[in-house]
C-alpha cells in the first residue's frame, strides 16, 4: 500500500487540503472558505462542528478528486493558523465554540498580564508582550467571565488538536504552535506554570506536548472517514512554519541538491492576508529583535519572524473601492500602464489607514492610486525586513534575496517592483504551506524538482527612486499618525 499522505492547512479566510504520494508528487487539491459563527468588532469565533464537518467535506473532495478513499490515508499532517481554540468536555464535546485568533475580546486584560508576567514575557512566550489575541489572554477572559466553562472543560483544545482529537482521538499540540499561545514556556520547553495559576488552569486541561514533525499513532481512528488503525496524525506547527520548511528551510541544512534552498538561512516573505517576513535564526534561542516573534523550528534551532496585517487584505479592500466588482488583474493592469513613465511623486497609500479617509495621501488617478496600493505594501515589506528585522547588518544574517510566496507572489510585476523597492533579488516561492506540511511528515523525501526559479534583479535606477520615496512615505505616514 502505498503511504499517501493528505496535509491540511487551516487558514483564517480558507482550509485547503492536498493529497501526496511517496515520492511527494501533489495528486490533488481542494479548498473551502472558513465561515464565521459571530464576527463583531471584537468577537470572531467560528462554529466547532460547522469546521470538523468542512474539514470531512475538505478531505473527501481531496481523495475524489485523486480517485482514491479516504481509508487509503496513512498519514495527516496538520498545519494551522495559532491562537484559534475551543474547550471540550468529559465526552469529547465542544463546550464554546472556536474562538479566533482574530478575537480581541480580551483587550482590557493586557495590562494586567503586562503586569503579571511582562518582565520576563518574551523569553517565554514567541511574542514580545502579551497581547489580547493570544490564547492566555482569551483564556483569562473566560475564566472572569465564564468561570463555570473553564471549570467544566475537560480539554483546552487549539484548533490542530481539535482536529487531531476528531481524527484520531489525540489529544496533542506541537511545541510550534504552543510557544504560540503565551501558555508554555520557551525556557523550561514546557507549560509555563506562572501563566497557568493567573488563569486559574491545571496542566491537566491543556493537550499533550510534542516537537512538531513528531508522528503519532491514532487512538481511535475517525469512523466517519473509514481510516485504517495505523493511520498517523503529525502535528506540523504553523502555517507560517510550513510555508517556509515548504520552501527548503531545513534547520542546519544548506540543501544544494534543491535549487529554491541554496541557503542555509533563507528569508522569505508571505504576500497572503497579513504580510509576513520569516527567517531562519539559528542554534541560539531568542528572542532577537524587539518586534520579532520567534519560536522552535522543525528539525532543531529557532525561527524568527515579523508581522503586518494588513498585506493582501488592504489589496482586496482598494480593490473594491477602485475596481469594485472586478478582478485583481483589473487592478494590476491599471497600475502596470503607468510603470513605464512612472517618476513623478505619487499618492502614497497606508496599508493600515485602509477603511478610513487616510488610506491614500495626495491626489492621483486610479492607475496611480492602484500603483500607491502596491508601493504601500512593498513599503511595509520593507519595513519589516530592514527596520524591526534588521536585515542586511550582519553576513550572519544571510540576507542575499527574499523568497516570496502568497496569493501575491503571482503577478510578476509586483514582483519587480519589490525587487525595486527592497534592492535584493526576489525569487517566487515554490512550496506552499502544504507541501511543507507534508515533507514534515516525510522528511527524508525530496520533493520532485520539475521548475525553474523565476528571480527578479532590482533596476538601478528604480533603486534610487524608491529609496526616496520610501523615506517621503515614512514621513508622511509619521504626520498623520
Amino acid at each position: 500500500m502505498i503511504p499517501y499522505t493528505l496535509a491540511l492547512d487551516c487558514g483564517s479566510t480558507h482550509f485547503k487540503a492536498a493529497l501526496f504520494d511517496e515520492s511527494l508528487h501533489r495528486l490533488a487539491e481542494a479548498k473551502l472558505p472558513v465561515q464565521s459563527l459571530a464576527y463583531r468588532t471584537d468577537r470572531i469565533e467560528l462554529g466547532a462542528e460547522e469546521i470538523w464537518q468542512s474539514t470531512l467535506e475538505l478531505i473527501r473532495l481531496t481523495c475524489q478528486q485523486a480517485g482514491l478513499d479516504t481509508s487509503q490515508v496513512a498519514q495527516f499532517s496538520i498545519t494551522s493558523q495559532a491562537q484559534t481554540f475551543l474547550l471540550v468536555d468529559e465526552t469529547g464535546a465542544p463546550i464554546t465554540p472556536l474562538i479566533s485568533w482574530l478575537d480581541s475580546r480580551a483587550k482590557a486584560l493586557v495590562p494586567q498580564l503586562q503586569h503579571a508576567l511582562g518582565k520576563d514575557f518574551a523569553h517565554h512566550c514567541s511574542f514580545a508582550s502579551p497581547l489580547a489575541e493570544l490564547q492566555l489572554a482569551k483564556l483569562l477572559w473566560l475564566r472572569k467571565h465564564s468561570p463555570e466553562l473553564v471549570d467544566r472543560a475537560r480539554l483546552i483544545a487549539p484548533l490542530p488538536t481539535w482536529l487531531a482529537l476528531r481524527l484520531g482521538g489525540v489529544a496533542a499540540i506541537d511545541d510550534n504552535i504552543a510557544a504560540m499561545s503565551g501558555l508554555y514556556s520557551l525556557h523550561t520547553r514546557g507549560y509555563w506554570r506562572s501563566a497557568l495559576e493567573l488563569c486559574g488552569v491545571p496542566e491537566s486541561k491543556l493537550p499533550g506536548l510534542v516537537k512538531a514533525g513528531t508522528p503519532i499513532w491514532v487512538n481511535q481512528a475517525c469512523p466517519e472517514l473509514a481510516l485504517s488503525p495505523q493511520t498517523v496524525i503529525i502535528l506540523a506547527g504553523n502555517d507560517q512554519t510550513c510555508g517556509a520548511y515548504g520552501n527548503g528551510c531545513r534547520a542546519g541544512v544548506a540543501d544544494k541538491e534543491h535549487p529554491w534552498a541554496d541557503k542555509e538561512h533563507p528569508w522569505i516573505a508571505t504576500l497572503g492576508t497579513a504580510l509576513v517576513v520569516y527567517r531562519l535564526a539559528g542554534p541560539t534561542p531568542g528572542p532577537y529583535h524587539p518586534s520579532g516573534c520567534w519560536g522552535p523550528y522543525p528539525g532543531g534551532g529557532y525561527y524568527e519572524l515579523a508581522v503586518q496585517n494588513y498585506g493582501c487584505a488592504a489589496l482586496d479592500w482598494a480593490l473594491k473601492i477602485l475596481f469594485p466588482g472586478q478582478e485583481l488583474t483589473a487592478f494590476f493592469s491599471s497600475a502596470q500602464s503607468i510603470a513605464a513613465n512612472w517618476q513623478a511623486v505619487p499618492p502614497f497609500f497606508y496599508p493600515d489607514q485602509m477603511g478610513s479617509p487616510s488610506a491614500w495621501v495626495g491626489v492621483g488617478s486610479q492607475p496611480e492610486r492602484a500603483m500607491a496600493v502596491l508601493e504601500g505594501i512593498g513599503f511595509n515589506l520593507r519595513r519589516l525586513v530592514f527596520d524591526e528585522l534588521d536585515a542586511g547588518e550582519s553576513v550572519e544574517s544571510g540576507f542575499e534575496k527574499l523568497i516570496v510566496t502568497g496569493g501575491g507572489s503571482r503577478n510578476d510585476f509586483w514582483m519587480q517592483l519589490l525587487a525595486d523597492i527592497l534592492d535584493v533579488p526576489i525569487q517566487r516561492g515554490f512550496g506552499d504551506g502544504l507541501l511543507g506540511a507534508a515533507w514534515l511528515a516525510s522528511p527524508d523525501v525530496k520533493p520532485p524538482q520539475n521548475f525553474k526559479p523565476q528571480t527578479w534583479l532590482p533596476d538601478i535606477a528604480k533603486v534610487a527612486f524608491y529609496r526616496d520615496q520610501y523615506e517621503q512615505w515614512c514621513k508622511c505616514h509619521r504626520i498623520i499618525n
